[in-house]
């Protein structure tokens, strides 16, 4: 779960949706430990096939005495050939003069007229992290790659009524892990953003890194409503703490173009300890949904 998830379920009805649909959607997500973030999402379908969607978003936390305060700009393209489909999307977050974090996300599956979906997944994760070690007395400004690729799988059913998937993606660091280790436990460095307090936020997981992710989720949809659960569980690559997420998203068709989602939750494990989250999504369609 993370900031997005509201925005992706009002969009996507646009992944199969006629060439010329667009959706605009403003999202916010706030949790117990004074985390918040918020941005702005829109897709546009060029062609039958093919949907292109582009956001921008700010979020915030404080979790053990360590502050973050970060910008992202995410892009995403998604096409369908027949029963074949191919998904890929990219995010930058960038924190105020600590670190920045790049992830870029492939999906290759197949769907059967049944509704089972199965596909592949590729997750390459980067990060590079800013921070002061001291040389013979004076502090000097020092840098930190950290990048890892993640490799799994997706198997989802769609029906007329319901909807339920899972997910798994195992990630490898190789010797990227032991150079930040290093580097926090010297004697010699001062200021260190610790990374590894990412995936304790709900507001900024996405930009944390992960040795392992598990997805599960179940939803029902109605006439003008739609309910969807989902449990996720990360573990953090430097730490190995376990975090455990379970959220609940009530959508409503507020009319034909208007849509609102509602999504509360609580995260448990890591530094931060139990957390409860919530959020909004609203988004405009330029069309109504098909089954209005």
């Amino acid at each position: 779960m993370n900031r997005i998830i509201a925005a992706m379920l009002a969009a996507s009805p646009l992944l199969c949706a006629p060439a010329g649909a667009a959706s605009v959607t403003l999202a916010g997500l706030a949790d117990s430990e004074h985390g918040l973030s918020y941005g702005l999402d829109a897709r546009f379908s060029p062609a039958d096939s093919w949907s292109l969607g582009a956001g921008v978003g700010r979020s915030e936390s404080s979790v053990s005495g360590a502050d973050f305060a970060g910008t992202s700009l995410r892009l995403s393209t998604d096409l369908n050939l027949g029963p074949f489909f191919a998904n890929a999307a990219a995010q930058r977050w960038k924190d105020s003069g600590q670190f920045k974090s790049t992830t870029l996300l492939g999906e290759l599956g197949w769907m059967a007229e049944s509704g089972l979906s199965v596909s592949a997944l590729l997750d390459d994760r980067s990060m590079t992290v800013d921070y002061t070690m001291t040389v013979q007395g004076q502090p000097r400004d020092a840098h930190i790659d950290f990048d890892g690729q993640g490799f799994g799988a997706d198997i989802s059913w769609f029906g007329d009524d319901w909807n339920l998937g899972a997910r798994f993606i195992d990630y490898s660091y190789g010797r990227s892990v032991d150079r930040v280790r290093a580097a926090i436990d010297s004697a010699n460095t001062g200021r260190f953003p610790r990374p590894q307090l990412l995936l304790d936020s709900i507001v900024t997981r996405a930009a944390g890194a992960p040795d392992r992710q598990f997805a599960a989720t179940l939803g029902r949809q109605f006439s003008r409503s739609s309910l969807q659960g989902d449990w996720t569980m990360e573990r953090d690559a430097l730490t190995h703490a376990r975090i455990d997420s379970l959220s609940l998203t009530l959508g409503y068709e507020l009319g034909a173009k208007l849509r609102l989602d509602t999504t509360a939750g609580f995260s448990d494990g890591g530094a931060g300890g139990t957390t409860a989250f919530g959020g909004l999504a609203l988004t405009l369609r330029n069309q109504a949904p098909a089954n209005d």
